[in-house]
């Protein structure tokens, strides 16, 4: 089986060995002797099918690139050079981690260059990779990190009690509130209308990277260990789903909202840490008041079930040409989506089943809602 080296330069052969060694005089002939006194390094998380030929047109535009087994690209510039390595993430194997290395005569050229790979892996992502850090035990370290990419699409017409849908995230995302609660029974949109959220607030900051704290755990919550790593880190939310139990008065003895409201008024002063709770609770009686105060709270987003016309308008949106049967009056929009998915229907009910069940690890946003 051959194997097949570099974009403007190309080698063929058997031996592996060999063939690196091809590869590699020319990248040493041209910075033997050269000093790179300046460097950079940074990660960032692509999609793992994004378009080859688009990054190799790309970095073509920087110099002499090369590359080795489709893994490994290395650019050659006048008085730089970078390294980029491709690894597809064991743990979603739709995600590839690219590390970056960027080596330069001047501190100019290295802020430059890495300023311009960083716009072109900015065009592989093709939506908002989030990064889910998701506590499942008290302790500091008792978490894993979850990677999804953010690219479904929202209809206005899946939330049509919601008004000015589109206007609301971004308020949300540009208001100096931390605080949202969203309210409804389950399979109605809560878990879809979070990442919508967490996706909006990635694109008001510019960036395709978002990283928000997660968990549905007592214990977790119990504890301070997750509270005090959301302080001091660059995530930009912290999610806490089905959170019935969790948003109860203090005079009640609830010492989860103390750390809640000491979380929220942490980040008061600029906003940019935000707080989304959700909870099937039926009405906001059972809330501590503090929670819920101007100031903390951005709002509260009530969801619920449509009706049989808002059901109608959006499978006009999202099925046109499907002729799909209403049998009842309402319906969740989890039920929507498996109607128009019919054969999903026993996964989805797999998925319901999961979501309640503390000892078991989900992804973020798992159950259609």
């Amino acid at each position: 089986m051959n194997i097949q080296f570099g974009f403007n330069n190309q080698y063929d052969g058997h031996e592996g060995e060999l063939i690196r060694m091809a590869i590699s005089e020319p990248i040493l002939r041209s910075i033997r002797k050269k000093n790179y006194p300046f460097f950079l390094t940074f990660n960032r998380i692509v999609a793992a099918d994004f378009d080859a030929n688009f990054v190799r047109e790309q970095l073509q535009k920087l110099g002499q690139v090369f590359t080795l087994s489709g893994r490994w690209n290395i650019v050659l510039g006048a008085d730089f050079f970078a390294i980029l390595s491709f690894d597809l993430m064991n743990d979603a194997r739709h995600l590839s981690k690219v590390t970056v290395e960027v080596y330069s005569t001047t501190n100019a050229k290295v802020k430059d260059t890495t300023a311009a790979l960083q716009s072109i892996l900015a065009g592989m992502t093709g939506g908002v990779v989030c990064e889910v850090v998701w506590y499942y035990d008290s302790g500091s370290y008792d978490y894993d990190s979850i990677y999804e990419l953010l690219a479904d699409k929202i209809v206005t017409e899946a939330y049509p009690f919601i008004p000015r849908l589109q206007d609301v995230a971004k308020e949300y995302a540009e208001s100096n509130e931390s605080v949202l609660v969203l309210l409804g029974e389950p399979g109605t949109g809560k878990s879809r209308l979070i990442r919508y959220l967490i996706r909006k607030m990635a694109e008001q900051r510019q960036t395709n990277h978002a990283k928000v704290f997660y968990t549905s755990q007592q214990k977790v919550l119990d504890g301070e260990g997750m509270f005090t790593e959301f302080r001091t880190s660059d995530a930009m939310a912290l999610i806490l789903e089905d959170a019935d139990y969790h948003l109860g008065k203090r005079s009640d003895g609830n010492d989860v909202m103390t750390r809640l409201l000491a979380a929220s008024d942490s980040f008061i002063s600029d906003g940019r840490k935000k707080i989304i709770l959700s909870t099937n609770l039926a009405s906001l009686h059972h809330i501590d008041a503090a929670l819920l105060r101007p100031g903390r709270c951005f709002g509260i987003v009530e969801t619920r079930k449509m009706n049989r016309a808002e059901a109608q308008d959006f499978f006009k949106v999202v099925a046109q040409e499907k002729k799909i049967m209403l049998e009842k009056e309402l319906y969740t929009l989890a039920e929507l989506y498996r109607l128009l998915n019919p054969g999903n229907a026993f996964v989805r009910q797999l998925s319901d089943t999961i979501r309640y069940m503390p000892a078991e690890k989900r992804g973020f946003g798992f159950a259609v809602e």
